[in-house]
């Protein structure tokens, strides 16, 4: 009798069934819902690579099996089945905005601040603030997975403008050269009546 009934790709399967939710967009992308952090979900396209990625390390992580490419592939493959099938109501792919109270009449809303903490902006009609909420949101994974530069005190072009005048401010104005002189003034005709005896 065999000790170990399931497959690797059924191994592969029940590991992604665990820990993420398959579902479908508004525009009916098969996704999952994989847990990125306790209080944020990401949403991920089954058929990215960046669920695939997620679906090879977590596995590999836990079971410390690296699965072959067959397995995989078969794995989800089946996924996408679930998630075709799903009666799980369908998801956006890049929400993150949530609320409190009815959602006609909401008495907060929670802007996700799309960082590692799950710090939200709470707005209110009094204010808003910022907190660490347990409510959990859903981004894309551009939101989830890059950070903003930092802004620069000063354009580039603006610094090498600023040299260059600074370098022409230094420098002594050009003055003609002492060897250079002015034409003399044109003779003035003489009057007649002085150039008689």
């Amino acid at each position: 009798m065999n000790n170990n009934p399931s497959s690797p790709t059924g191994q592969i399967l029940a590991h992604a069934l665990r820990y993420c939710t398959p579902c479908q967009s508004h525009e009916a992308v098969l996704c999952a819902i994989v847990p990125a952090t306790p209080f944020v979900q990401d949403i991920l396209p089954i058929r990215s690579i960046l669920f695939r990625d997620w679906l090879i390390d977590t596995f590999h992580r836990e079971h410390e099996i690296f699965p072959s490419a067959s397995a995989l592939r078969h794995a989800i493959k089946l996924f996408e089945a679930k998630a075709r099938h799903s009666e799980f109501p369908r998801q956006s792919l890049a929400l993150r905005t949530s609320h409190h109270g009815d959602s006609l009449n909401p008495t907060a809303i929670l802007l996700d601040l799309a960082n590692h903490d799950g710090d939200s902006v709470h707005i209110t009609q009094e204010g808003w603030q910022i907190t660490t909420t347990h409510q959990s949101f859903r981004r894309s994974p551009s939101h989830s997975r890059h950070q903003s530069p930092a802004p620069s005190p000063q354009p580039q072009f603006h610094q090498r403008r600023q040299r260059g005048y600074s370098q022409r401010s230094d420098q002594q104005a050009p003055t003609p050269s002492s060897s250079l002189k002015a034409p003399p003034a044109a003779a003035k005709p003489s009057s007649p009546a002085s150039s008689a005896p």
